[in-house]
């Protein structure tokens, strides 16, 4: 998830983040994330970049979206 939020052209900074529920890569509180995270972040104007907070929540019941499996 954090490659694919590092490719928007955003600037984004984690606000809540899910719980430990595995080993998986968590975010952190106030991690940054988006383009501007990226080594050629200079070449983007920042004042272009959309600001957002994030939320990160994991779903109830991964597994089962991870398989496309019915409940």
């Amino acid at each position: 998830m954090r490659e694919c939020m590092n490719k928007i052209h955003m600037r984004g900074s984690i606000v809540i983040r899910e719980e430990e529920q595995d080993k998986a890569s968590m975010f952190y509180t106030g991690e940054e994330v988006g383009i501007c995270t990226q080594q050629n972040a200079k070449a983007f104007n920042p004042e272009e970049l959309v600001e957002v907070d994030i939320a990160v929540d994991p779903c109830e019941g991964i597994d089962l979206i991870a398989l496309a499996a019915k409940n």
